[in-house]
């Protein structure tokens, strides 16, 4: 079976960092120290807190329409 093509690739891949956030598995990166985790994690909080309901609006309209499509239908 070829590959299939980039934008199928991209998408999937956008979908998959979608999924992610919404299901909280990624939302700090990693490699802090404590100290340096605690103060990027109040960064990230007040950001989180700010853009948090467009972030998780374009996420769920992201899966919505590219998490069910297989490679023949995009």
């Amino acid at each position: 079976m070829p590959n299939p093509p980039k934008s199928v690739s991209d998408l999937k891949k956008l979908t998959s960092a979608a999924r992610a956030i919404v299901t909280y598995q990624v939302w700090l990166p990693f490699g802090y120290i404590r100290e340096a985790l605690r103060e990027a994690d109040r960064k990230l909080e007040a950001a989180g807190r700010r853009f948090r309901d467009g972030i998780f609006e374009a996420c769920y309209e992201t899966v919505d329409l590219y998490g069910n499509q297989s490679d023949d239908e995009t």
